[in-house]
């Protein structure tokens, strides 16, 4: 359903929230994961948010692991 939804996804925070979920569903799924760091990284450099920079933290966490 997730996958389906990110056809239809309007900008790019509903995208990074979408592979953040399939990342947390999957964690082997290491695209998903890449995707949402990536793009995370994009949302908190040109608005910092707190969910952008808790998001990010945690994938950064994962990434090394």
């Amino acid at each position: 359903m997730l996958v389906a939804l990110l056809q239809t996804t309007n900008g790019i925070d509903h995208e990074a929230s979408l592979h953040y979920e399939l990342f947390r569903i999957d964690p082997d799924n290491a695209e998903s994961r890449d995707i949402a760091l990536a793009l995370y990284r994009e949302l908190n450099q040109a608005t910092p948010r707190y969910l952008f920079r808790l998001r990010l933290e945690i994938l950064e966490k994962l990434q090394n692991v």
